[in-house]
């Protein structure tokens, strides 16, 4: 999906910002704001945000753990259960 394949210009949002929020949600996906032609916001229902924050948290926690791994900062299954108190 490219941005481009729904956008709006800043004009036709002010003039009836409910339809546009109506179809920001309805449609799933981030909308492109233009103004003269040119792109200048992007605007997206809050569930689309917080699932992509989510998503950027999950991936950026997985590439630490690659990161730690890969300089030996790994602890077996039991060292971490003796760490939390798990045993």
């Amino acid at each position: 999906m490219s941005l481009t394949d729904s956008s709006m210009s800043f004009r036709d949002f002010s003039e009836d910002p409910g339809r546009a929020l109506n179809d920001l949600v309805e449609k799933n996906q981030p909308t492109l704001l233009t103004h003269a032609g040119k792109g200048v916001a992007v605007v997206q229902g809050l569930d689309l945000f917080e699932a992509e924050q989510e998503e950027k948290r999950f991936m950026r926690a997985v590439v630490q753990g690659l990161v730690d791994l890969e300089h030996g900062r790994d602890f077996s299954i039991g060292e971490v259960k003796q760490r939390l108190g798990l045993n």
